[in-house]
């Protein structure tokens, strides 16, 4: 690849070799540039034999583009999803179905469509609700057996050695059109203009992706997907490696210069923000597809059926911290917050719920256990009361640990 070629000249010739033809509006429009830039990148192309009169690629610019098809794709499927509860007890977040589609299947045909049949998904969690795709879509499963214990740059370093001319998409995501093309001239992470309070970064005029750390500025949603050309490849699974001793670290953690500001090594590639849609909890997919299948769920409807309300009217789905061995989530109904733990996987092997049921009845009215409103002794379901203005004793103030004592005392009295 011709190296002088400025990004918005690489911009126009990949947008010419999926769309011959196209307009300056339409090349402006699809790149997010100014008319002008794309103006001027097509005198420069024209002037270099790259485009004809009519923008269409001369044999020139076919040849330059030679080794800019993309290879293989990897999809990152392993997490929990735990703030998709109470979904995510019946199935891993990547088989949500939206508008009719599985998510990953739907990104499956759409990399299928742009001619890339080379595909590795990440699983872990719920891992054999994936074999299907085997058969189905000829996919490769890669297993990551840390998947509750390491972020994603786990999951992706897993699947490293596949990096060169790849993209790098997560399992939860939604594409209102098909993001994939036949050619890729530059390595690019994937931003939408949002004011999401979670993201980091800003966008430069070299398009590059600056971390803005807490900034009040113009921030960009990342999207998590990316493309990773044979040039950076290497690169890339260098930092990878770097940083894989960090249990916590997201893949996109391995992407910054250690410099400040720090900036990515990836060009941004900026989508308008209702392009890609990440589902990450139960209330976006409600606002989403609020006809998807995927939102019938066992929890839900119990909670209707113990409050006596249409499941509509169970909102501010909000995931709670991780426990040892329960899902649990706060949610809204009539007014009131409560609390619906849901057990985890394996834990019918290390609790009695019955013994557990038994324990509540003993002790209820004497003041120190939650107030149960709903417990199922066969899935160990169970609904509490949300109690505000309430935190955990600090160890290390004597005064609440003797508080503490005091009703542990009055516990084993009983």
């Amino acid at each position: 690849m011709n190296t002088k070629l400025s990004i918005i000249e690489l911009d126009v010739l990949k947008t010419l070799n999926s769309q011959e033809g196209a307009t300056q509006r339409e090349i402006a429009e699809m790149n997010g540039a100014s008319l002008g830039s794309v103006n001027g990148a097509i005198v420069k192309l024209r002037e270099l034999g790259y485009i004809s009169a009519e923008n269409t690629l001369t044999d020139e610019a076919k040849e330059l583009l030679k080794g800019t098809k993309p290879q293989n794709a990897v999809i990152l499927a392993a997490g929990f999803g735990m703030r998709m509860v109470p979904i995510n007890t019946v199935y891993p977040k990547a088989m949500l179905k939206v508008h009719g589609e599985v998510l990953i299947e739907r990104l499956i045909r759409q990399l299928h469509e742009a001619g890339i049949t080379k595909i590795d998904v990440v699983v872990g969690f719920m891992k054999e609700s994936f074999e299907y795709l085997i058969d189905e879509y000829g996919v490769n499963l890669i297993t990551n057996r840390d998947y509750a214990s390491k972020e994603n740059l786990h999951s992706l370093k897993l699947a490293s050695a596949q990096l060169g001319n790849t993209y790098v998409i997560p399992s939860d995501i939604w594409f209102r059109e098909n993001p994939f093309a036949e050619c890729e001239p530059y390595s690019w992470y994937m931003v939408a203009e949002s004011k999401n309070a979670h993201s980091r970064v800003k966008l430069n005029r070299n398009k590059e992706l600056i971390d803005i750390g807490n900034s009040t500025n113009k921030k960009l949603k990342m999207m998590g997907v990316a493309y990773i050309s044979n040039r950076d490849a290497d690169e890339v699974r260098i930092r990878i490696a770097k940083f894989s001793h960090q249990d916590d670290c997201y893949w996109e953690d391995a992407l910054y210069t250690e410099s400040r500001p720090r900036k990515m090594m990836l060009l941004a590639k900026k989508v308008p923000e209702n392009f890609a849609v990440g589902i990450n909890t139960y209330d976006q997919l409600c606002t989403f597809d609020s006809g998807s299948e995927s939102l019938q769920s066992d929890a839900i409807d119990i909670l209707a059926k113990v409050f006596d309300v249409d499941t509509s009217e169970i909102t501010n789905i909000e995931v709670l911290k991780k426990g040892m061995t329960n899902r649990s989530f706060l949610f809204r109904c009539k007014g009131e917050k409560y609390i619906m733990r849901i057990p985890g996987e394996g834990t019918e092997r290390l609790i009695n719920r019955e013994h557990e049921y038994q324990v509540y009845e003993a002790i209820k009215d004497k003041g120190i256990s939650d107030d149960i409103i709903y417990f199922d002794i066969k899935n160990g379901y169970k609904v509490t009361k949300f109690l505000e203005n309430t935190r955990n004793c600090d160890p290390e103030d004597w005064e609440e640990v003797a508080k503490c004592m005091k009703v542990l005392r009055k516990f084993h009295s009983l």
